[in-house]
């Protein structure tokens, strides 16, 4: 992970206006089968979309992460090429806890996504369990939960609670 603390705060502000307006912040669910056994496991991610290439130099410049680039003139000759930058994990986590408090969409998110984050490995180890200790029941269910509001936050559609509102006068 790139060092952070050199970042101004300017630029945390920019990277929330960006999750806010062109993010996405997720949990994903995912099995895993090794030597016979299956095992169930999350991940957190962040991700900012754009078909702007200079955002996403900046984003790798100032904060790391991957760029991955889909070139979707191919399909339509009027599309732009699109951009996907990209953080997972602690490091996911990290950024979103560095610029939560300029968030102003996606705070929930944010919230719940380092929340979850801080239930999992820590130097190969799980928080407070020795090596090789299975994750508690009361754990993953807590990491469930997380992941299924998160999702719920994430679904596209009208927000019936936003339905009514109105600009303050």
């Amino acid at each position: 992970m790139k060092s952070l603390d050199a970042v101004p705060d300017i630029d945390w502000a920019r990277l929330a206006a960006f999750i806010d307006g062109e993010g996405c912040i997720y949990i994903r669910k995912f099995t895993r089968q090794r030597c016979g056994r299956v095992s169930v496991d999350f991940s957190v991610g962040l991700q900012i979309t754009n078909t702007d290439p200079r955002l996403m130099c900046w984003l790798s410049n100032t904060f790391g992460g991957r760029v991955a680039v889909f070139r979707r003139e191919t399909r339509n000759a009027r599309w732009k090429t699109r951009f996907d930058w990209f953080v997972q994990r602690k490091t996911a986590a990290e950024l979103l806890r560095r610029c939560s408090q300029h968030l102003l969409l996606k705070r929930e998110q944010a919230d719940l996504v380092i929340a979850f984050q801080d239930t999992t490995l820590v130097g190969g180890r799980r928080k407070g369990l020795p090596r090789g200790t299975t994750l508690p029941p009361s754990v993953f269910a807590e990491r469930q939960r997380i992941k299924e509001t998160v999702s719920a936050l994430n679904t596209r559609g009208v927000d019936s609670n936003l339905l009514d509102w109105r600009m303050p006068a």
